[in-house]
């Protein structure tokens, strides 16, 4: 079961529409202006813990931002998905989307030291 923790309808092709759930998972935010460039102001922002994401169910899925999921996954909450694969309109609009999206946290290549995806080959040298 699908659970939708952001403020706006998400609509996945081949599924259907879900509704938001009312409550919205969100990231502690930490910011401080910093000083403007040609006028305009310069602001520092962090993210903290989420705020909002029940804690894990058997058979439930939560969809979040994308910054939340990256954050859940670094916890090691693979029960928390982003849309992905995005569908737009004519205006190039976002609509809905193909796809839910897992953000397994990325991890150094032993042999060339660039980012790679969990159990994925490295792009730069190949490694498994």
């Amino acid at each position: 079961m699908f659970f939708n923790l952001t403020p706006h309808s998400i609509f996945i092709e081949g599924f259907g529409e879900i509704l938001p759930l009312g409550k919205v998972a969100r990231l502690e935010e930490f910011s401080y202006e910093k000083g403007n460039i040609n006028g305009v102001t310069i602001v520092y922002k962090q993210f903290g813990n989420i705020i909002d994401l029940p804690e894990r169910h058997p058979d439930y899925y939560y969809i979040v931002s994308a910054l939340c999921a990256q954050k859940a996954w670094e916890m090691g909450r693979d029960d928390v998905f982003c849309p992905g694969d995005p569908i737009r309109d004519e205006k190039g609009r976002i609509v809905g989307c193909r796809s839910l999206c897992g953000m397994p946290p990325l991890k150094l290549c032993s042999f060339c030291g660039h980012y790679r995806g969990e159990g994925w080959f490295c792009q730069h040298c190949d490694a498994e």
